[in-house]
């Protein structure tokens, strides 16, 4: 009989330098575990996953696979040949298999990808998808993900959510998002000082217990720190007194003083201080009708807000929609075509590009932040530097390494550290959480929700948003933007929701429920079959128009040599939305008539 155990990590160590990244720790992966693997950034996950896919091998310890056991990895930067179309990128294979032919075709239709565009014409969210797809089409016993919600919006997202939903085989997933680990997960096991912890659940239940783990952890701290503290005394006095030692008393105290090392050297908190200056006017921005084109497309068509001091706002929509347009626009980065865009009096405005332009790669960290002198000044005090840099966890040790070298997560804290050591009233953030771990994301959530000032935020980090705006600003199409007061998800706004296709029995029970209503005899036959027919019609034209809109939000689609196909996908969308106005408008007229 086959095990249930697809791979067991006993006794596993790993060490890079002076760092452990594993301490003779244990793992067992199993049939249908879909595991949650956090952890800080440099903690040591991504070596992991390396480890569990034979690409690096352990210093101590063993690794057993289930014979034959196959396994799919997408990492944070998949490689993929540029010269394959997306076709033969996911197919990859010599010889025809037709079922899995047909496999890859539903996939590439589910993900609305182009099957014959090579992949160097790929924007990164597509380039993602298509690693996604290759990694799903080859249906291995464990799919690890590295990240994969890097890149993708939040419709991306919600389609991978509901497919490793109801993906049937093993899953170790890595991600920053919080929503996707509670949907996905039924196990978490977070990587802490060189150790695995494991927990059931998804990653609400982990909060619990990681809760209670600390707690005991730090109960037992203080009986280790004073049982240092009594050996301590003893080699100090006892040995004096005695003028001899007693060997395994004194290789016993090495062996605690390192442990009270390993314990304290991964304990540091990223503290993200954000400095902020006298308050702005009451009025930030106002944008009065303003329409933004290029290439004979409208990415912004006749939009109008105010966005207020205190005001926290998010900017949701497809990748290619035109959200950091909108952002260029508010900062008057960019000219609109009509319209007007006003600023308030007294705006001091720091900016996070998800392109992280503030880094210059060939300096130092010291060199990137040190621009201004040794003393980054925050409010009435002032702190060195270099102690600003502990704050974002770059101790002197590490401060004269080049940006270059360092990881995505390391870029990304070494930008936030330059954005908020000067003064600001406005902060204006483009994906800020992307290639953040969990704890750094959740203490900026909390220091943005600390900000006295304004923040305008695009981001396809859900919980992100949730936990900080206080109004949406969502692009619902064909250049249309609209305001909403509140997040996402208390809007349940329909323009996000991943389109699903209707099988028949769905449509009969919503069409039963329409039939249940007729029951007064109010409407003409006729009437009573158009009503009938309503829910499959709206149901087909809400498809077309969502599938001619994530067409248009493809940005390779905006190539100069594309603009009679984009005029063409343009005209229909506009021609579908109006129909699909119509419709509503005259669903609405037979139901009020039958009431």
């Amino acid at each position: 009989m086959a095990t249930n155990n697809l791979i067991t990590l006993t006794n596993a160590s790993l060490s890079h330098g002076n760092l452990n990244i594993l301490n003779d720790t244990n793992l067992t992966i199993k049939n249908n575990d879909r595991i949650g693997l956090i952890g800080r950034n440099g903690s040591g996950k991504s070596s992991l996953l390396n480890i569990i896919y034979g690409q690096i091998e352990l210093d101590k310890g063993s690794i057993n696979k289930r014979k034959n056991t196959s396994i799919s990895f997408v990492e944070q930067e998949p490689k993929i040949k540029n010269n394959l179309t997306i076709l033969d990128a996911i197919y990859n294979e010599e010889f025809i298999d037709n079922k899995k032919l047909a496999k890859t075709q539903k996939i590439i239709e589910d993900l609305e990808l182009d099957k014959n565009i090579t992949i160097n014409n790929l924007s990164k969210g597509t380039y993602r998808k298509v690693a996604l797809a290759r990694a799903i089409i080859s249906d291995p016993d464990i799919l690890i993900l590295d990240e994969p919600t890097n890149h993708l919006d939040i419709k991306g997202i919600e389609y991978l959510e509901e497919l490793l939903s109801n993906w049937k085989k093993s899953i170790i997933l890595v991600t920053h998002d919080r929503y996707l680990l509670d949907k996905v997960t039924n196990k978490i096991v977070e990587l802490y000082k060189g150790n695995l912890l494991q927990f059931p659940g998804n990653f609400s239940k982990w909060q619990i217990y990681k809760n209670q783990f600390l707690i005991a952890e730090s109960e037992e701290d203080k009986r280790f720190n004073n049982f240092l503290s009594q050996e301590e005394i003893w080699i100090r006095k006892g040995v004096q007194a005695r003028r001899k030692r007693n060997e395994g008393r004194v290789k016993r105290l090495e062996e605690l003083r390192q442990q009270r090392e390993e314990k304290t050297r991964t304990i540091d908190k990223i503290k993200v201080p954000i400095n902020e200056t006298d308050i702005s006017g009451k009025i930030v921005t106002k944008i009065e009708s303003i329409s933004k084109s290029y290439n004979g497309i409208k990415i912004i068509d006749n939009f109008s807000t105010c966005i207020m001091r205190k005001d926290k706002v998010g900017i949701i929509g497809p990748n290619g929609a035109g959200k950091t347009t909108l952002l260029n626009l508010i900062l008057q980065n960019d000219n609109v075509d009509s319209g007007k865009v006003y600023s308030g009096t007294n705006t001091i405005i720091g900016y996070y590009d998800q392109q992280r332009i503030n880094l210059n790669e060939d300096k130092t960290i010291l060199e990137n932040i040190n621009t201004n002198g040794d003393w980054i000044s925050s409010g009435t005090s002032q702190k060195h530097v270099i102690k600003y840099l502990e704050d974002f966890l770059f101790h002197q040790t590490v401060i004269n390494t080049p940006v270059k070298i360092l990881s995505g997560g390391e870029k990304a804290r070494l930008s936030l550290a330059i954005l908020f050591s000067k003064p600001t009233n406005v902060l204006v953030l483009d994906e800020p959480t992307n290639d953040l771990d969990i704890e750094t994301v959740e203490i900026l959530e909390e220091k943005l929700h600390e900000y006295n000032g304004t923040i305008l935020i695009v981001s396809h980090d859900r919980y992100f948003l949730n936990n900080i705006v206080t109004q949406t600003i969502l692009f619902e199409g064909n250049g249309k933007w609209t305001n909403i007061a509140g997040t996402l998800e208390k809007n349940e706004y329909i323009y996000y929701k991943k389109p699903k296709k209707h099988k028949q029995g769905n449509t009969k029970e919503i069409t039963n429920k329409v039939i249940n209503k007729l029951q007064t005899k109010k409407l003409q036959p006729w009437e009573i079959k158009e009503l009938n027919n309503m829910p499959t019609e709206i149901t087909n034209l809400e498809e077309i128009q969502n599938n001619l809109t994530l067409k248009l939000s493809n940005e390779k689609i905006y190539n100069k040599t594309n603009e009679t196909a984009l005029q063409k996908i343009n005209e229909e969308l506009q021609k579908v939305s109006k129909e699909l106005d119509e419709k509503y408008q005259r669903w609405s007229a037979l139901e009020k008539k039958n009431q």
